[in-house]
């Protein structure tokens, strides 16, 4: 049987086009599979005719790469909700049920034969929600951890847009992106922690490995206030779902004042974190 996959990347035009290549130079493999039927729909932003052609010709995209351009930027959560409705309105197999959806950045990169462990691994375990980490040196598949029921804390710590797997029924309930979440959004970060929680909520099952098994750079250890307010927005909205959903909101509450006391972050948002009404999120 074929396996369907649905992937969704953005990226802003830049000068150089290195890391898009890179990631579509990962998947190439997947063109005209024997197992795999993939997807990759691809919005460029802040492009003109001119830069696609150019784009274009630098990376000649595979058959299954599905080109996407607006001439503005907007949003993380606006383009993938972009090419979601894309898909929906032009794709008629991506409403039906057991395809894996998953929103890469143009930055990370599949090591060879993830795709295939993904698909495997969710179609055998009936799994609705798969997440893992990342890492500049990702770990062989086989050299991965025993896979872990997915709890609270674990989506929290380890959810990213890169690290987590959809199956696309799942996906059809949760909808969009919050677009008032995201890079380039009202408040900054937090659009990916707030739809892994949604699907952590709604799934009937999820699961994860504790192990680095896509590529990108290595998590930064500066600058924890410039995505504090998103994440713990999307942490406020979900922190009476259970004990353990409020202490972290607590403990996430109690770093942005240690954040704002060594001036390592803006008052603001942590009065903006108080006064936003959790129920827009």
């Amino acid at each position: 049987m074929i396996e369907r996959f649905y992937l969704f990347t953005t990226c802003i035009k830049s000068d150089s086009s290195k890391e898009l290549r890179r990631l579509v130079d990962s998947l190439r493999k997947y063109d005209n599979h024997d197992e795999i039927s993939l997807v990759h729909i691809i919005l460029l932003q802040n492009v003109s005719s001119d830069d696609i052609e150019k784009i274009q010709k630098d990376i000649s995209f595979p058959s299954f790469s599905k080109i996407l351009n607006v001439s503005n930027i907007v949003s993380l959560s606006k383009a993938r909700n972009i090419m979601l409705k894309y898909a929906r309105e032009n794709i008629p197999e991506f409403i039906l049920p057991g395809s894996v959806i998953g929103f890469p950045d143009d930055d990370c990169w599949f090591p060879d034969g993830l795709i295939e462990n993904i698909s495997e691994t969710m179609f055998n375990e009936e799994l609705e929600f798969l997440f893992f980490k990342y890492g500049s040196s990702p770990e062989d598949f086989s050299d991965r951890g025993s896979l872990i029921a997915a709890r609270y804390k674990s989506v929290v710590l380890n959810v990213c847009s890169i690290t987590m797997f959809l199956k696309s029924e799942l996906v059809n309930q949760l909808g969009g992106f919050n677009e008032l979440l995201g890079v380039g959004a009202r408040y900054n970060g937090g659009e990916d922690l707030n739809y892994g929680l949604k699907a952590f909520l709604v799934s009937k099952s999820s699961a994860w490995f504790d192990s680095k098994l896509i590529g990108h750079a290595d998590k930064p250890s500066g600058n924890k206030g410039r995505y504090y307010l998103g994440s713990a927005l999307s942490l406020k909205k979900f922190s009476l779902t259970s004990p353990a959903a409020f202490v972290i909101y607590i403990r996430k509450l109690i770093i942005g004042v240690l954040l704002v006391g060594t001036l390592k972050m803006q008052f603001k948002k942590l009065y903006l974190l108080m006064r936003v009404d959790s129920s827009d999120v």
